[in-house]
């Protein structure tokens, strides 16, 4: 009886020591080992940094996630991969190397009572003549500041004073490249390093625009406007801004106040006004067309028209693309 006893007690025993023993916990994670052609890409899970760069591992719970890689100068690379559990996946993404370039344009403010504003018109003339004219442009928007009675502003002050106060200005000497206001005085060598930095830099889309005239008194602007990468913009804030621009305008007798008689790439108008288009609407790769006609004023000379179009972020005003008629 006794010896029965003790054997009922240590089976009691081991059974409850079994019962008692932790479980194994079950890992819900998988890995991603993520490569690509491009060493050092930041690698994003669900648009959030991993704080990891190619090539390297990931680990995640096991669901589906967007994996994605950034590199400067790069465009960026996405893939949807669902991570399972206990395994690990290998996962390439191909990056394609950013070579568009991103064109300049200078944009001042002028008026014919401002003699300063000769100066900076002919230093900044003096640097868009070393470049090719496709990569680099200037636009002058007439100001009533200081004479209200300036014969281009008069043309359209509603839409000049607009452009104006785009800018938050309080004087019409100033210059804006790319969108940025460069502080003036600055001499020929300043404002062309600054040039070469911009022509460095990279961007996400091209233009292209074409200039016709349709079968009545109307000039026809036709722009094409190529997004090669969406990430990280936000389309929301950008606007597409089209101008139309004379050059080799010639006065018989130069102005009383700064003594000049020829202006070039003077802004005549806005197609379709100051606002431009919003481009809240084509957030997605490939290319998007628009269509702008404007009457042109007869006394504007067809010949000597030009067309640029710009894309603008109406929060920060930088400038990320031009696209001209010029050649």
């Amino acid at each position: 009886m006794r010896y029965t006893l003790i054997c009922l007690v240590t089976i009691l025993s081991l059974q409850s020591c079994e019962i008692n023993k932790p479980e194994t916990p079950i890992v819900n994670e998988g890995k991603v080992f993520v490569t690509s052609n491009v060493d050092k890409a930041e690698i994003f899970l669900n648009e959030v940094t991993t704080g990891k760069f190619t090539p390297d591992t990931i680990t995640a719970f096991a669901t589906g996630y967007t994996i994605k890689l950034r590199k400067t100068k790069y465009f960026s690379g996405e893939e949807r991969v669902i991570f399972k559990r206990g395994e690990v996946l290998t996962l390439n993404i191909e990056l394609r190397e950013n070579n568009l370039k991103r064109n300049i344009i200078f944009e001042t403010f002028s008026n014919i009572g401002c003699e300063e504003c000769v100066i900076i018109d002919s230093t900044i003339e003096q640097i868009t003549n070393n470049f090719i004219s496709s990569e680099i442009v200037k636009v002058t928007y007439p100001s009533k500041y200081p004479n209200v009675d300036d014969i281009f502003y008069l043309v359209d002050p509603i839409e000049f004073d607009n452009r104006f106060n785009y800018y938050d200005q309080l004087q019409s000497n100033s210059i804006y490249l790319n969108g940025n206001n460069i502080s003036w005085p600055k001499n020929y060598k300043q404002i062309e390093h600054l040039v070469n930095e911009n022509l460095l830099s990279v961007t996400n889309f091209t233009i292209l625009v074409f200039d016709s005239l349709d079968s009545g008194p109307g000039y026809v602007a036709s722009i094409f406007i190529d997004v090669f990468d969406t990430d990280q913009i936000d389309f929301n804030r950008l606007t597409l801004i089209v101008l139309v621009v004379e050059n080799n305008i010639v006065f018989d007798e130069p102005s009383e106040s700064n003594e000049k008689k020829i202006f070039n790439n003077i802004v005549r108008s806005f197609f379709p006004d100051f606002r431009g288009r919003s481009l809240s609407n084509i957030g997605k790769k490939g290319r998007h067309k628009f269509f702008e006609t404007k009457t042109l004023n007869p006394l504007w000379k067809l010949e000597n028209l030009e067309i640029i179009a710009f894309i603008q972020d109406n929060i920060s005003k930088e400038i990320l693309q031009v696209g001209s008629t010029f050649n």
